[in-house]
This record gives structure tokens, C-alpha cells and sequence, in this order.
């Protein structure tokens, strides 16, 4: 199992590195982050997490089921949005 070391503060200000190891949770995270940020990429930022979910659900290459919060929460760690917002309704008749 592989290895991590992580900076942590301590209360009263110190700094010291703590041994962590990589759990499956963990590596199951990174996997999809990936994932996410390539199905964002193949979009050119015009696309959604509904519809990341959709191309994450059909993708070969995700084999464990995957939900919206999932998906939410890792465009949110990226720091990714749709670029595109949807037309407002015409007021024209």
C-alpha cells in the first residue's frame, strides 16, 4: 500500500507531517476526479455535473456506481463550472 504524507497544524501553531496510507476510498477519488475533469475537458467547459453524471454512467472505463453529489463535490474541488449559461425566455411573442 502506498503512502502519503500530509502537513498538519497543530493548535497551538506548530507544523508537523503525519503518515497517512492511501485508502480505497482515496484512490476511488482520484480515479473520478480524473475522470470528471476529462468528461469537463472533451466538453470544452460547456457542460454540467448532470450531464458529467450521464457520460460517467456510460463510460467503460468507471465500473462502481457514481452519484450526483459525487460529482458535485469533485467540480467543486477543481473549482469547475459550466461555462455556458441557458437562455432566458424570450419575452418576444
Amino acid at each position: 500500500m502506498s503512502h502519503t504524507f500530509d502537513l498538519l497544524y497543530h493548535s497551538s501553531g506548530r507544523r508537523h507531517w503525519v503518515h497517512r496510507n492511501v485508502t480505497d476510498w482515496g484512490i476511488r477519488d482520484n480515479f473520478l476526479t480524473g475522470r470528471v475533469q476529462y468528461w469537463y475537458n472533451q466538453h470544452h467547459q460547456s457542460i454540467g455535473s448532470t450531464k458529467i453524471l450521464s457520460d460517467l454512467r456510460k463510460d467503460p472505463a468507471v465500473t462502481e456506481q457514481v452519484t450526483l453529489k459525487q460529482v458535485k463535490r469533485i467540480m467543486s474541488k477543481l473549482g469547475i463550472r459550466c461555462q455556458v449559461h441557458q437562455k432566458k425566455h424570450s419575452r418576444i411573442k
